[in-house]
């Protein structure tokens, strides 16, 4: 490791500091390290969803178990880059057996939980430690910047989900029809028919964040293992020794001549002075510099320290030779609880403020997650009974919409024979108002007789949904189809066929046999 090649300026630097020192360095050598990461780990990651598609979920378990390995790639490639030796093309490929091979069994198993895992890589992979020596090793880093590493490791993760949700909502909302998009699929998977293109989604989705944050995550722990060892073995001061060498190389044989040459010059001068000046007296001129206001300053510190039990008087020690249980030593222990509670109340010691600061914090979280379960749970509750009414049970006094997007729901609009009157309006030619006829019918029944909860400004998206939460798989299936035909008709002006249409008439009489003005008579 040649510390004059660097390619950044080595120094102490505060853990935050290395951090974003970290991530400018992915930003400055993007290039090489994307191309190293599409070379190894996309091909790995790409296979996996392909064997496992019908099990993305357990496909993601082994990719994110997989991640030490993924993680020796960008450290690989960014310690090249720092130190002034960039891998040329094909080396990364060339080094991942010893890459992925060296240290195997404990980085997916003892070292898979680190919650510093970027700090303490470069231990075992650059230094090339294992065993007993890499724990001291782990042991000395962690004395400082450790809990910033871990905080490093929750951000990235939070940053990883965040970005994995962003994405698969932007797919969802670029879905040009509701039962295309994900919330479809993932309902069909859930009902164990997951279709194989989730699986595939995922598997991209889940792929892109992780690129996006991975390598950031790995720069900025070796930054942090930078940092932490420049404070240990001053390589800063190292560096600076060095330049400075380097600068009075060139200098040291032109000094040294002009010193000679000034002193064959002049001999007679130096041997005079040398006679003329009598040697000074060394204790007269220790005293005089001893004297001087160097060594008169006078400066005040303020430290902790641990107080000391003050000693026994005499009262005390006579009543400890009374019995126990003794009037004396029932006085005695109550003057000693007034004394200790005032010396208790003037100070505490580092030790005693540091257990209450880590109770405090122990206190603040705990209360942080039960105030979590208990928003989640309430939010079931509530979304429970909102599905689930009970036997007997009436509606709360909420008005039912009268009309949805547009179209009138109420009973009483709707005639006797829904599916008869739809089948003639499409006869006539307007097959517009057949599928309005249908989906009205089926709105109709969903809120009027089955109880179904629909904010008025709610979409047929959201209907959709609602129907589906309920679990009542053969009306969902229907008004999926029965919704997907009335927008195409509605709205981009192209109806559905004319068996289509039969199936969709046909298919009302079976889903909502009971008509609503029988429900609401």
């Amino acid at each position: 490791m040649d510390l004059e090649r660097v390619a950044a300026v080595i120094r102490p630097r505060s853990p935050w500091e290395a951090i974003d020192l970290g991530f400018g360095m992915v930003r400055a050598w993007w290039r090489p390290v994307g191309a190293a990461w599409l070379a190894t780990v996309a091909p790995v990651w790409c296979l996996l969803f392909l064997l496992l598609s019908g099990k993305p979920l357990f496909a993601l378990f082994v990719l994110w178990w997989l991640r030490p390995l993924f993680d020796r790639v960008p450290l690989f490639v960014v310690s090249r880059c720092l130190f002034g030796a960039p891998p040329p093309r094909g080396a990364v490929v060339a080094e991942l057996r010893r890459l992925w091979g060296s240290d195997l069994w404990a980085g997916l198993t003892v070292q898979r939980f680190d919650v510093a895992r970027s700090f303490h890589l470069p231990v075992g992979q650059l230094e090339g430690l294992a065993g007993a020596q890499r724990r001291r090793r782990i042991e000395l880093l962690n004395r400082a910047s450790h809990g910033q590493a871990a905080w490093l490791t929750f951000g990235c993760f939070l940053l990883e989900l965040a970005a994995c949700i962003a994405l698969l909502e932007v797919i969802g909302i670029m879905a040009p029809q509701p039962e295309s998009g994900l919330a479809a699929a993932f309902q069909a998977a859930a009902d164990g028919e997951a279709p194989y293109w989730l699986g595939l989604v995922i598997g991209a989705v889940s792929f892109l964040a992780f690129t996006l944050l991975e390598p950031f995550y790995v720069a900025a722990g070796f930054s942090l293992y930078l940092s932490r060892r420049t404070r240990l073995e001053g390589w800063d001061v190292e560096i600076a020794f060095r330049r400075l060498a380097g600068r009075l190389a060139g200098r040291s044989a032109a000094v040294l001549l002009l010193a000679l040459l000034s002193l064959l010059a002049a001999p007679g001068a130096v041997h005079s002075q040398g006679a003329a000046d009598p040697a000074p007296d060394p204790a007269r001129a220790v005293h005089q510099i001893l004297a001087g206001p160097d060594f008169h300053t006078r400066e005040k510190v303020t430290t902790w320290k641990r107080r000391q039990p003050a000693p026994k008087r005499p009262e005390e020690e006579k009543t400890a030779e009374s019995p126990p249980g003794s009037d004396s030593e029932r006085g005695d222990r109550s003057e000693r609880g007034d004394r200790s509670g005032r010396s208790s109340s003037r100070g505490l010691p580092l030790p005693s403020l540091a257990i209450g600061s880590a109770g405090l914090v122990g206190f603040l979280v705990a209360a942080a997650i039960l105030a979590v379960l208990a928003a989640l749970s309430l939010g079931a509750w509530r979304d429970w009974r909102r599905r689930v009414r009970l036997p007997g049970e009436k509606e709360a006094g909420t008005p039912l919409p009268q009309a949805l997007f547009g179209l009138d729901i109420r009973p009483e609009s709707l005639p006797l024979d829904v599916p008869a009157a739809a089948w003639a309006a499409w006869e006539s030619g307007d097959p517009a108002a057949a599928l309005a006829l249908l989906y009205r019918g089926a709105l109709a029944c969903l809120v009027h007789r089955d109880g179904l909860e629909i904010a008025p400004s709610w979409t047929e998206g959201d209907c959709l949904a609602a129907v589906r939460r309920r679990g009542a798989r053969e009306s969902s299936d229907y008004l999926a189809q029965l919704t997907s035909a009335w927008q195409s008709t509605a709205y981009a002006h192209r109806p559905p066929a004319r068996e289509e249409a039969q199936a969709l008439c046909a298919g009302w009489s079976r889903c909502f046999r009971a008509q609503p003005q029988a429900a609401a008579a």
